[in-house]
């Protein structure tokens, strides 16, 4: 089974490392974004109070197989409505840039050969991820089915791409507009060569645009 984990855990030796390297400070992460911060969103729907309240962070995501680890954003969130607890939210995710030969994978993808089938959201559309989950960073599957680890290109490798967020929709205070966000970030990871080390990553909410922007419905459909 895949475990999803942020930066700090620990429990494999290769975690263990990690958590050395980042004490001595040769590992920079930055602090997590909030989704909710008005002054950085692509676009606000409803009440603020009545809006899905997501946190986006830096994580990596073990596989547990082989000792397989990968960069990865965790969407932290609760899937009911601030202003109504019966109701739930959809959240999309999309990432764009990538190498051709790197995708995204969101749960419940395992790096397993007997994975469940595969969510891709690096293909150019919106994909229903769930909350408090790991979108990880990986090669196309190999010949025995596995996803490899990224690998390295002979010198500290480097990964930059866009990530767009949608949540909504939720209701509104006192019957009011129906509440979603719409948010871009810009995500710039770099690891050391010949290793899966993960030398540093940033997240950086900007105003590009999503494709998200004033919709009437979720940009994807969700169980």
């Amino acid at each position: 089974m895949s475990q999803e984990t942020e930066t700090t855990a620990s429990g494999i030796d290769r975690r263990s490392v990690l958590k050395k390297a980042a004490a001595a400070g040769a590992i920079v992460w930055t602090a997590p974004t909030l989704l909710e911060h008005s002054a950085h969103a692509t676009s606000l729907g409803g009440s603020p109070k009545c809006r899905p309240k997501l946190t986006v962070a830096c994580a990596t995501y073990d596989c547990q197989q082989g000792g397989k680890v990968f960069p990865g954003i965790k969407i932290s969130c609760s899937s009911i409505c601030p202003c109504d607890s019966t109701k739930t939210f959809s959240l999309c995710a999309k990432v764009s840039g990538l190498p051709s030969d790197i995708l995204a994978y969101a749960p419940p993808t395992t790096c397993a050969p007997s994975s469940p089938p595969d969510v891709i959201v690096s293909t150019g559309t919106f994909k229903c991820t769930p909350c408090n989950g790991t979108i990880f960073f990986g090669r196309t599957r190999g010949g025995n089915g596995a996803i490899p680890e990224l690998g390295n290109s002979g010198t500290n490798n480097t990964l930059n791409f866009q990530l767009c967020l949608f949540a909504g929709f939720c209701p509104g205070k006192s019957g009011g507009p129906q509440a979603s966000v719409c948010q871009s970030y810009t995500v710039s990871f770099e690891w050391a060569n010949g290793s899966n080390t993960f030398i540093s990553c940033n997240i950086t909410a900007n105003n590009n645009a999503c494709g998200c922007e004033n919709l009437a419905s979720p940009p994807c459909t969700c169980p």
